[in-house]
């Protein structure tokens, strides 16, 4: 969401709502993707301005994609094929977007100050007063809906039953937005105006780290992917990555190069005030909406592009590439517990299995699966290694 006060535009904070026409998107994309993945980080434009994405973003499990448009009114999807069509319209800034086990959703109104219900197909189910809503986020283990409060400073969760109520507030929260799980349940939040994040405790809020950035630079979103974090510097046009368990371990993964659109390698490419950021299935892709340009960016090749944990390795792997059977082998053994995915070109989930017993070689059926490139990945508790492959 953007900033109030410093040095951002008056226009940022001038909330006009309007309908903007909807653009399809080329489903070449998808098939484009397939190469990007082979390599380090790549930063790819998946949808331009036309559809005017800019904040909040949110991914389903059928692979359709869900962005807010802070500075209008609607709530954009775009289908796996490419297809682009407004979700919802009518909102006053819309900005956080969550989704419960049945499938429907909430929207955060921002300046609307309500966050909305709707069915999975938009059509609204209820609506609540919270006063200026921003992120959303489901619960761990239910289908409480947690969210922030920018202005207000505070976090607040909405129950299945429509009961709200406010669970944290005042410093050190500071223009809360982003909230976030990683793989443990750990729940982090993110604040907009100070750029720091904190884990969420039973005992209250610890500080985890800083995004760099200005002293009146701002922070958009978090997400997180295994035990890693991610967030966007907007000021400084960059997305970095944060490992939550050692205070201030923050590393950039892409941007930092000034304001741009430029796409390409991961050390050239350039962002326009990064905003929401999404990470999908295994954490090899991100999905990044630019503020700025209103264009949604996908950065590939995200783990094998960046090593902020002591322990991530290269996986050996053969034949590549493979057509049945795929070999995986570590340098040394794994602990009963690990997991074992496959990550397709889009960041989507094709294969998923854990380990009951301790490991070092895996055999992966690949006959099920679509030609093109992918992702192969271990996870155990603080160590990963993956390796890029291609089925044909």
């Amino acid at each position: 969401m953007p900033e109030q006060g410093g040095d951002v535009p008056v226009h940022v904070i001038t909330f006009i709502a309007r309908y903007l026409p909807m653009k399809p998107f080329a489903s070449a994309f998808f098939a484009a993707t397939l190469p990007i993945a082979l390599h380090a980080q790549q930063v790819t434009t998946i949808l331009d301005a036309a559809t005017q994405v800019d904040d909040a973003l949110f991914r389903d499990a059928d692979g359709y994609l869900y962005g807010s448009h802070y500075m209008g009114s609607n709530v954009y999807r775009l289908a796996p094929d490419g297809a682009v069509a407004t979700f919802i319209s009518g909102l006053d800034t819309p900005n956080g977007i969550a989704m419960n086990s049945a499938g429907e959703f909430y929207v955060a109104d921002n300046t609307g100050d309500r966050i909305l219900h709707v069915a999975h197909d938009g059509s609204p189910i209820d609506t609540f007063a919270v006063t200026n809503p921003s992120g959303l986020l489901k619960a761990w283990d239910s289908d409480t809906i947690l969210f922030t409060q920018y202005l207000p400073g505070k976090m607040g969760k909405l129950a299945p039953d429509g009961v709200i109520s406010t669970t944290h507030e005042g410093l050190p929260l500071n223009g809360p937005v982003g909230l976030a799980y990683t793989e443990d349940g750990t729940l982090y939040v993110a604040n907009y105006t100070d750029r720091r994040i904190h884990r969420v405790t039973t005992s209250g809020l610890e500080y985890v780290a800083r995004v760099p950035g200005p002293s009146n630079g701002v922070l958009g979103f978090i997400t997180a992917a295994g035990s890693r974090l991610y967030g966007t510097s907007w000021n400084n046009n960059a997305i970095y990555a944060i490992e939550p368990m050692t205070v201030d371990s923050v590393r950039l993964v892409a941007g930092g190069n000034g304001p741009g659109n430029t796409d390409g390698d991961a050390s050239v490419a350039r962002f326009n005030q990064p905003n929401g950021i999404l990470a999908v299935a295994g954490g090899d892709t991100l999905y990044v909406s630019d503020f700025g340009s209103k264009n949604i960016r996908m950065i590939t090749g995200v783990l094998t592009g960046i090593q902020v944990r002591d322990r991530d390795e290269q996986l050996r792997v053969g034949p590549n590439p493979v057509r049945e059977v795929l070999r995986v082998h570590a340098d040394e053994p794994w602990p009963a517990g690990t997991r074992c995915e496959v990550i397709d070109a889009q960041g989507r989930m094709a294969h998923q299995r854990t380990e009951l017993v301790p490991v070092q070689h895996i055999s992966v059926d690949v006959r099920d699966l679509a030609p093109g490139a992918y992702v192969v990945r271990l996870i155990s508790p603080g160590r990963s290694a993956s390796a890029h492959i291609v089925v044909e």
